[in-house]
């Protein structure tokens, strides 16, 4: 895969925050695509643990900002 993991946390955090935000199975199944082919393409599990770590975390920063009325 030509995708390094720092080109697969924009769309991945964006399938995320999509279905956090009711974007329906869609979404969620936007993400585990994104993720399938980063494990078909030979990153470790630990390295797409990491992407989906990091992804939850930017993806709680945004929603909690946007339910307060700050972003």
């Amino acid at each position: 895969m030509s995708a390094a993991p720092d080109e697969l946390v924009e769309p991945y955090t964006s399938a995320l925050k999509d279905y956090v935000i009711g974007g329906g199975e869609a979404a969620l199944q936007r993400a585990y695509a994104l993720g399938r082919r980063a494990l078909d393409g030979g990153l470790g599990v630990l390295q797409v643990a990491a992407l989906h770590h990091e992804a939850m975390q930017a993806v709680l920063r945004d929603t909690a900002g946007e339910a307060a009325g700050t972003v």
